[in-house]
């Protein structure tokens, strides 16, 4: 625990490394804690850099050159594991159907279209799917074939009959062919049904391979976005004490796990908006304790936008 605390300065700050926290701009009170927590009861806290004002707006780059990538990167792996964690949970609370999330997996035949080509169809494909299935929740990884062709996995909590897979990709693929002028052969996507999909997937999609995709490497629903979103809030501190300290004395006393997100060691000029904060698996008794605590003066809910820290994830989150 003393590896994380330092005893206070002359400027009423408390510092992680050479860098502040938890300094709160309240009058009469000196400290506050970030606190997100997600659908399936997991959840980080993160002791913020005095007067942040949030990450400012940056105009993105114009992109000069089509989008290109080699694999995917060690964000969009934490994004993709999150989201399947989330749906692991929402197939468990369905009451009387299938706990299993599905996996599809769209590919082609012997001749197969450019990457941006099969992209449309795979939009059309989901918007076919939705059809049947009002706000259809998934996440899609595209992946090349040692032959070049382009294939996709999509994995859904929700169940979809083979019947309308099939036949949704078929006609797609059978238009493309026609159009081309090949000879159309069967193409039979495969649909399986997963357990604990976001073990399935750490092994299966996240994979490193080397191979160059043009366009989105993967994409999450809108839906499967905001079954992801993480309810956040702001507690604040009436006492001196170091909010590092109370978190982790909370923590220890329920003898839950929790993983040190650090970023002490990063440049500043790369991003100085990151400190200190833990990854807790489970986090709902941890926030109850805290929201308790005789030196919480407020909760209040952090809903606009960059009020919240982003963090270098461990490999668990």
């Amino acid at each position: 625990m003393n590896n994380y605390l330092k005893n206070r300065n002359s400027k009423e700050e408390w510092v992680y490394g050479d860098n502040k926290v938890g300094l709160s701009k309240e009058p009469n009170l000196t400290a506050n804690i970030h606190l997100k927590e997600f659908y399936n009861g997991e959840g980080v806290i993160t002791f913020p850099m005095p007067n942040y004002e949030g990450k400012p707006k940056q105009t993105p780059p114009k992109r000069m050159k089509k989008l290109k990538s080699m694999t995917l990167t060690k964000e969009a792996k934490s994004k993709i594991k999150r989201v399947c964690r989330m749906f692991d949970t929402y197939v468990k609370n369905l009451k009387g159907k299938s706990k299993k999330c599905s996996m599809i997996t769209l590919s082609y035949p012997k001749y197969y279209p450019d990457d941006r080509t099969a992209k449309k169809h795979l939009d059309n494909f989901l918007k076919r799917i939705n059809r049947y299935k009002r706000d259809f929740m998934y996440l899609w990884v595209a992946e090349k074939q040692k032959r070049g062709a382009i294939h996709f996995h999509i994995v859904t909590p929700f169940f979809i009959p083979k019947e309308i897979i099939n036949s949704a990709w078929t006609e797609i693929v059978r238009k493309w062919y026609q159009t081309n002028g090949y000879a159309f052969s069967q193409v039979l996507p495969n649909v399986k049904a997963v357990d604990n999909v976001s073990r399935y997937v750490t092994k299966y999609l996240t994979k490193d391979v080397d191979n160059t995709i043009e366009g989105n490497r993967y994409n999450i629903s809108k839906c499967a976005h905001e079954l992801a979103k993480p309810k956040r809030t702001e507690l604040l501190l009436t006492s001196s004490r170091n909010p590092i300290e109370l978190v982790l004395n909370v923590v220890s006393s329920l003898k839950v796990d929790f993983y040190p997100i650090d970023n002490s060691h990063t440049k500043k000029e790369e991003n100085p908006t990151l400190i200190f904060g833990f990854f807790i698996p489970n986090i709902k008794a941890v926030l109850e304790k805290l929201k308790a605590h005789p030196k919480i003066y407020e909760e209040r809910k952090l809903s606009k936008p960059g009020t919240q820290l982003d963090l270098i994830k461990p490999n668990i989150y």
